[in-house]
C-alpha cells in the first residue's frame, strides 16, 4: 500500500506540484512529502526511495530543498530566516517541526542532514524559536512566484506577527540533538523546548488541522 498508492501520490506532487509554477508552494507542502518518502523507503528498505529525499532535500528546486527552505542567513548573529517567516508563524514551526522529523530519520540512517551546509537548520530553527520568544530578528524581503504557468510575483517585506508566540511541539527533537549530542549553543530552541515541556498530542494546541501537525511524543522520546 505504501509503495503503490502513498509513495506514487507523494512522488507526482514533488515532480508536479499539481502543475503550478515550480515556487507556489510553501516548504511544509514538499516538506510533508519528502518525510513521507524517506519513511516508506526506511520501512521497505527501499534504499533508492531514501536516496532519492536525500537528494531532493540537498538539490532539488521547489521550496522544500533545505537552501531554499532557508533562503537567508544571518551568520553574524547565528540565524537564518525561514521561507514561510513572512507568512505567519504557525507554518514556520511547522516546517520546523517537519524537517526535524526528517533529519532525525536521515540521522538514524547514518546520513547528517541536521549539519547540513554548516548546520542551515539550526540557525533557522534558532532565528524561529528567537522571533516566537517575542525578541527581534532581521528580515530580508522575500519574493517568489505563484499560480499556475509562470505564476504572479509575490513579495514579503517583513516578517509576519499571525501566530507570534504560539506553542508547538516541535523542539525538543533540536534540543536533544544539536545541545545534547552535539554539545552545540541554541539558546533559543533550548529556550522554547523548557517552555513548552512536555510536549502534549494531537489536539492539545487547538481544534483545528494545526493542532494537529505533530505526533507530540518528543519530550518522551528525547529527554533519555
Amino acid at each position: 500500500m505504501l509503495r503503490t498508492i502513498f509513495y506514487p501520490m507523494n512522488i507526482d506532487f514533488l515532480t508536479r506540484h499539481n502543475d503550478a509554477v515550480i515556487s507556489d508552494y510553501w516548504a511544509n507542502w514538499d516538506l510533508c512529502n519528502l518525510a513521507s518518502v524517506m519513511a516508506i523507503g526506511i520501512l521497505l528498505d527501499d534504499l533508492a526511495l531514501f536516496r532519492g529525499a536525500v537528494k531532493y532535500l540537498k538539490n532539488g528546486e521547489g521550496n522544500g530543498s533545505i537552501k531554499n527552505a532557508i533562503p537567508f542567513r544571518y551568520d553574524a548573529q547565528g540565524l537564518a530566516q525561514w521561507q514561510e517567516s513572512g507568512r505567519d508563524q504557525g507554518h514556520s514551526m511547522t516546517g520546523v517541526g517537519l524537517l526535524g522529523a526528517i533529519c532525525e530519520m536521515a540521522w538514524n540512517q547514518g546520513t547528517d542532514l541536521y549539519g547540513y551546509d554548516d548546520n542551515r537548520f539550526l540557525h533557522a530553527a534558532e532565528y524561529v524559536a528567537r522571533y516566537n520568544l517575542g525578541a527581534h530578528v532581521p528580515f530580508t524581503p522575500y519574493g517568489r512566484r505563484s499560480g499556475d504557468g509562470h505564476g504572479q510575483w509575490r513579495e514579503q517585506t517583513m516578517i509576519s506577527a499571525a501566530a507570534r508566540g504560539q506553542l508547538r511541539p516541535v523542539w525538543e527533537i533540536l534540543h536533544h540533538h544539536y545541545a545534547r549530542r552535539r554539545g552545540l549553543s541554541t539558546p533559543y530552541v533550548t529556550a522554547m523546548a523548557e517552555k513548552v515541556r512536555a510536549e502534549g498530542g494531537g489536539g492539545d494546541y487547538g481544534p483545528h488541522s494545526g493542532g494537529y501537525d505533530q505526533l507530540g511524543f518528543g519530550t518522551l522520546l528525547y529527554s533519555k
